[in-house]
């Protein structure tokens, strides 16, 4: 078969009859690897959800925030990623309440709660309508849904500070290899999407408050220079997208106390800007904005 057109997706091959001759010209071989398509990030996923008649603007953000928050997902490469819980929530959900988690039974409901709130439908209706088939299956699930445990595993490896077992557990943020004395050991390692562990790479850099090498750590919001003495020293250095030292001044003192537990407020930079923390943390996780005069001091 000759080609008639460059258009090589659009040819057509052309009539035949059967027994009929066909003259051999060439043979052209060619791979071709069928890709998935891209996991969503969060806005083709805001804009799947707007196609389906799925939630409104103003539950968009917590729809997003409930599947990080909860675990269901992690942020990797700016994509959202399903972890471990996430695809089991999925499977036993679409398994054993396939009505409820169809994308067009949540489109109907948003529509009827719609006409609920312009008067045009009774929202006994509504609940009734949902309410006898959702307890049916939900009875129908308690007596055949397995129970899950999600325990963390054991990763083989020993803590190098208090000689306790490193478990495998998983966030929002990756997963991660963390002591089994949490939270009296702090000690834990990321692992990226291999498994593979993210060890930290020892810089020139040197601690301006104790004099220990810096290293280059992963952290949720990027890469940062963390001490090496640590947890005897916890000094931390932020870095840009550009690597550079992102210096900001120590946290102040001030004589202004946290409403919720009665410590001494700090006067912090962050990349916002000056903001007052409660001195408890991570007891105490309050913060402020601070007054004018406390700005210009932290100017």
């Amino acid at each position: 078969m000759e080609e008639d057109s460059d258009d090589k997706e659009n040819m057509k091959i052309p009539p035949l009859t059967a027994g009929e001759n066909l003259k051999f010209i060439k043979i052209s071989p060619e791979q071709h690897f069928t890709e998935p398509p891209p996991r969503y990030n969060e806005a083709s996923l805001i804009k799947v959800l707007e196609q389906n008649g799925i939630g409104r603007p103003s539950t968009y953000a917590p729809i997003v925030d409930n599947i990080l928050n909860r675990g269901y997902v992690r942020v990797q490469e700016k994509r959202f990623c399903p972890t471990e819980l996430g695809t089991v929530v999925n499977e036993k959900l679409t398994r054993h309440f396939p009505g409820i988690v169809d994308t067009g039974f949540t489109a109907r409901m948003e529509q009827m709660l719609d006409e609920v709130a312009l008067g045009d439908l009774s929202w006994h209706e509504v609940v009734e309508g949902f309410y006898h088939p959702f307890v049916k299956d939900l009875k129908k699930a308690e007596a055949q849904m397995e129970k899950v445990d999600f325990k963390p595993k054991d990763s083989g490896e020993i803590c190098q500070l208090d000689k306790g077992r490193m478990l495998i557990r998983e966030s929002r943020f990756g997963r991660y290899l963390c002591c089994e004395n949490f939270p009296r050991c702090n000690f834990k390692v990321s692992l990226d999407a291999d498994g593979k562990k993210i060890m930290p790479q020892v810089s020139d850099e040197k601690c301006h408050k104790c004099g220990s090498p810096m290293a280059v750590k992963m952290g949720r919001r990027g890469k940062f220079l963390a001490c090496t003495a640590y947890p005897n020293c916890k000094n931390i250095i932020g870095l840009d997208r550009e690597g550079n030292k992102v210096i900001r001044p120590d946290p102040v003192m001030t004589d202004k106390k946290c409403h919720k537990c009665g410590s001494a407020m700090l006067l912090r930079v962050g990349k916002r800007g000056p903001f007052l923390a409660c001195s408890g943390f991570p007891k105490c996780r309050n913060i402020q904005k601070p007054d004018a005069e406390m700005k210009a001091k932290a100017a």
